[in-house]
């Protein structure tokens, strides 16, 4: 409430009541490690253009929507992509964007962020890497859907 009274910005209504992870630990998955574990009550800020590694666990089949609101927007670069892995990360899902598609669906102004959706069908947890060669500062968070509930 307070921040409703004070004015709204896009990106308090993107992070809500989300706590922010730095994101410096290092957790073992697959054959590397992630910097931090995300969900529901949390996201993380970044720098563009590089890479990040996060986990999102899940308790069954699901849909792990990530969500990205650039702050601010510097060069589109090429391709923005997020890759999903199964647990054990036997098996990938990539979703990609052109540089055009990325900075025209997640300016801040406008205060609609970069979505993307992926069904996982394995409980556990689940390495989601981030590549870009944009050049923006970013908010990231993701959501959770079990299948029992969609």
């Amino acid at each position: 409430m307070g921040l409703s009274a004070c004015g709204s910005s896009a990106e308090s209504d993107f992070v809500g009541n989300r706590i922010p992870d730095a994101c410096g630990a290092n957790w073992p998955v697959c054959d590397t490690f992630a910097g931090c574990r995300l969900d529901d009550e949390s996201y993380v800020q970044g720098e563009l253009p590089g890479s990040r590694k996060f986990i999102v666990h899940t308790e069954g089949p699901a849909t792990i929507e990530v969500s990205m609101l650039v702050t601010n927007a510097y060069a589109q670069g090429q391709l923005t992509a997020l890759t999903f892995f199964e647990p054990g990360c036997g098996q990938q899902h990539r979703v990609e964007a052109s540089g055009t598609a990325f900075f025209s669906e997640s300016q801040s102004e406008a205060g609609t962020p970069f979505v993307r959706k992926q069904d996982v069908s394995q409980a556990g947890d689940h390495l989601i890497t981030l590549d870009s060669d944009a050049s923006a500062d970013y908010r990231l968070k993701v959501t959770v859907t079990p299948a029992s509930a969609q």
